[in-house]
């Protein structure tokens, strides 16, 4: 009966079946660990993609030094300048190479400690609001309301500096730049750059008429005197030099020619 049953087998013995499961108890580790192994793997990718977006979730949310300065500016308007000084310090926190933060950081310390009136600090930071906006003549007036309070308020003339810049109104801006610099105030490079004795027609932001032709858009310029008929004049009056040496060179030839002659003719008389 066994040797039936050993040949209905394809001649493997019941000890032989006990071998092919030993050989398949042996090899079942192997695929225990191939699935553990693609489980890590799964698991590794989630908490790659996880970190990603925590990741990008924290950028686009997380405030710039910019947002905490204008909260701060904010804050120093309404006359809150221990929630100012914060939000400063956080904006130097995100970026410490900020320099508008460290200026509010500075007034408001000012304002806390009784260097300068509240309403003076107050009327700086809305100056910092209007500039902020592009509309330089409140800024303006809120810097001169800052000095009537205090004459010799560095900030105020620096802020005025700017404003005056702005508007086109260089030789104030320049006036009250020097004064911001005699009282011990650090202006900005650009702004002195800015300043120099012959500063440019054109500031970037401004509005001007352009002249040009669609088909060669490259061409364009400026609507103005100087730019379209500058070169020009410039060529008609160095033209008009050379004509007036050529024809006066010719003139004084011929009028010695004509002198020479009548001389001659003075002698032929004679």
């Amino acid at each position: 009966m066994a040797r039936t049953l050993g040949i209905s087998i394809k001649g493997i013995s019941p000890v032989g079946e006990v071998k092919d499961n030993k050989r398949l108890f042996k090899k079942a580790p192997k695929f225990v660990s191939a699935r553990r192994w693609s489980d890590m793997k799964v698991l590794k990718i989630s908490l790659l993609l996880l970190m990603a977006f925590s990741l990008t979730t924290t950028i686009c949310y997380a405030q710039t030094a910019e947002d905490y300065f204008d909260k701060g500016i904010d804050y120093g308007v309404a006359g809150k300048f221990e929630k100012a000084q914060q939000e400063f310090t956080k904006a130097l926190e995100t970026d410490p190479f900020y320099a508008p933060a460290t200026l509010g950081l500075n007034l408001s310390e000012d304002a806390l400690k009784g260097r300068i009136k509240v309403e003076t600090a107050v009327h700086l930071f809305k100056g910092i609001v209007y500039l902020k906006k592009g509309m330089y003549d409140e800024a303006i007036a809120e810097c001169k309301d800052a000095l009537e309070i205090n004459p010799n308020l560095a900030e105020a003339h620096n802020n005025l500096a700017v404003s005056y810049y702005y508007k086109g109104k260089y030789k104030l801006a320049i006036k009250h730049c020097d004064r911001a610099i005699e009282l011990g105030y650090e202006v900005h490079p650009e702004l002195l750059k800015a300043l120099e004795p012959d500063p440019p027609r054109y500031r970037f932001g401004w509005q001007v008429e352009i002249l040009y032709n669609p088909s060669s858009p490259n061409n364009a310029k400026i609507k103005s005197f100087i730019s379209l008929w500058g070169g020009v004049v410039g060529i008609g009056i160095l033209g008009l030099v050379f004509f007036s040496i050529g024809f006066g060179t010719f003139l004084h030839q011929k009028i010695k020619a004509n002198t020479i002659t009548k001389l001659f003719n003075s002698l032929e008389e004679e």
